[in-house]
């Protein structure tokens, strides 16, 4: 269904964007 669709789309956001997150975290240790 489109809501299932959504909610996918929405979980690989918020996945993307706490990598992203940690990513920049763990390359810049003094922030």
């Amino acid at each position: 269904t489109a809501f299932e669709i959504l909610v996918a789309f929405l979980q690989a956001y918020i996945f993307t964007t706490l990598t992203a997150v940690y990513l920049g975290m763990a390359t810049h240790p003094e922030h």
